[in-house]
């Protein structure tokens, strides 16, 4: 078989290949286009679903943030009131302790007080008691009525090198202590008693004056004055 004979492809059909060759490329570099640009968008959906969603979080975290940041405040807020309250009330406790220990301090002070002037009037009792007894022959009478009738009476000291004279002025108003006193001053002073400076104790009552002569009845001016001169005859 010479070259001649040899079967080949025709300028149509090697043009009509190079065309269906063409088209088919061409779909083929359409659909990698396509993907192409669809990977694209999927990768930018990805990438924006992605944003989004991290924004919403940090959104949600900044909302939560803020949350817990007023929820913080209320509580540091409640915190200092109570805080406050606190301090007040122990301060408002401290001032109260004072007071109650000032209190128990006066308390104390009083019940040593009364327990002291307890003692002491128990004392001044018993020896008022002695005194009547021992020296005004067992006389009845009050220790408040010996304080005001007798322990108050005016009296005068004088002293020589052997005596102490005590002189009681006479009290006109009260006659009954004066008779028991000049009753027993003899009695008293026949005891020989001495005081701290070795002298000899004597007692005395002033002689009682002379009663004063009341004036008449027709010169009386009023129930509520005592006595008034009236015009001279």
């Amino acid at each position: 078989m010479t070259l001649k004979e040899q079967p080949g492809f025709t300028l149509i059909e090697i043009i009509i290949a190079i065309f269906i060759m063409t088209i088919a490329l061409s779909g083929l570099i359409a659909v990698t286009v396509m993907a192409i640009k669809g990977n694209d968008f999927s990768k930018r959906m990805t990438t924006a679903t992605t944003l989004a969603k991290e924004q919403r979080s940090l959104a949600a975290c900044v909302r939560k943030t803020s949350a817990l940041s007023v929820r913080r405040q209320k509580m540091l807020e409640r915190v200092g009131a109570l805080r406050a309250r606190h301090q007040a009330e122990l301060a408002e406790r401290q001032e109260q302790k004072q007071r109650l220990a000032a209190r128990r301090k006066i308390y104390k002070h009083d019940t040593e007080l009364d327990s002291l002037f307890s003692l002491l009037k128990v004392g001044l009792v018993q020896l008022v008691a002695y005194v009547l007894k021992e020296y005004l022959g067992d006389a009845r009478m009050e220790p408040v009525t010996f304080l005001e009738r007798v322990a108050t009476l005016p009296a005068g000291l004088r002293t020589t090198p052997e005596f102490e004279l005590v002189t009681f002025l006479y009290n006109r108003r009260d006659p009954e202590v004066m008779k028991l006193l000049v009753d027993h001053c003899h009695a008293i002073n026949a005891r020989r008693l001495r005081t701290r400076s070795g002298r000899r104790l004597r007692l005395q009552v002033d002689p009682a004056p002379l009663p004063r002569v009341p004036p008449p009845r027709q010169r009386r001016v009023n129930t509520g004055d005592r006595f008034a001169r009236g015009p001279a005859e």
